[in-house]
């Protein structure tokens, strides 16, 4: 550096000027340390780090797990998103370095929720709720589960008629949390089954279950119901025709004690009788006659 005065006198001076090399600064904004995620829930990585001399170099954020001694780098944005996470505990970390090597990382632990399953009961959707007694049949069966956190894998259709059973596997191909399938079945006789809807997120005693029934019905086919109302019908004919010849027995009874009574001697008038003491007992014997008469009447 040279100094000249008003007199044209100069001075020259010389100096040393070192710049120190800067290190990274690592501002960790999204997830906080123990932070819990609901079932689901989108895990925000965010992150504003920066480098006084802006040689910042790498940027990593990292998974951690538990027997691996490397950590698996799952994003190298400043802002990303974590979806489709299982339940269960997380360790990440953001690691920084510039140019120069030097570097910084933090860590944070954090915690996604586990969901119970749990069938929309105004979901379910059957082909048929009536069947034919003997007849091969297929019913078609769509219900939606909510499950936020997408882990049940399990959920299956069992139908119960008498000691007759059947179950199938329901599946949601698509991922839009409805499960389907079709149940083929042959109910042997007429009834109410019982159809019970079962879905099972985990395994064991552990395991979070919600159950879900519905009844259907069976009924005779036409034909047996045909041969129900001839049977009927010619049972009543036949008791028809038993009634008629019951009377017509009980009539012929009637007469027969009609004329036994009439043969009796008490009711038959002695030869030398006036005619004046006759009339009077002939009387008596056509009022007991037609009292039996009017009583046999009333019986049929």
């Amino acid at each position: 550096m040279t100094l000249t005065d008003d007199t044209g006198m100069s001075r020259d001076e010389t100096f040393t000027l070192t710049i120190n090399e800067s290190g990274p600064t690592l501002v960790l904004i999204s997830p906080e340390n123990r932070q819990s995620i609901a079932p689901g829930g989108v895990v925000i990585l965010e992150e504003a780090s920066f480098d006084a001399d802006n040689d910042l170099v790498v940027r990593e954020w990292r998974r951690w797990s538990d027997g691996i001694s490397l950590p698996e780098v799952i994003s190298t944005s400043s802002i990303d998103e974590l979806t489709n996470l299982m339940p269960g505990e997380y360790h990440l970390s953001l690691y920084i370095e510039d140019s120069q090597g030097n570097w910084l990382e933090e860590h944070v632990n954090i915690t996604i929720q586990s969901s119970l399953p749990s069938f929309d009961r105004d979901s379910l959707v059957l082909s048929e709720t009536t069947f034919v007694a003997g007849e091969l049949s297929q019913l078609n069966i769509s219900i939606r589960l909510d499950d936020a956190d997408g882990t049940t894998k399990d959920v299956r259709a069992n139908l119960t008629h008498n000691i007759q059973q059947w179950e199938i596997n329901l599946t949601d191909d698509d991922g839009d949390g409805v499960w389907e399938g079709i149940l083929e079945w042959r109910p042997e006789e007429t009834g109410s089954p019982s159809l019970k809807l079962v879905a099972r997120d985990g395994e064991g005693q552990s395991a979070n279950i919600d159950i879900f029934t519905s009844t259907l019905n069976v009924e005779e086919s036409e034909d047996d119901q045909r041969i129900l109302f001839f049977a009927l019908g010619a049972a009543g004919l036949f008791g028809g025709f038993g009634i008629l010849a019951f009377m017509a027995m009980r009539r012929r009874r009637a007469l027969s004690d009609i004329d036994l009574i009439a043969s009796w001697d008490a009711f038959r008038a002695p030869e030398k009788t006036a005619e004046v003491e006759q009339r009077p007992l002939e009387e008596n014997i056509m009022d007991g006659t037609e009292e039996v008469q009017s009583d046999l009447d009333g019986l049929l």
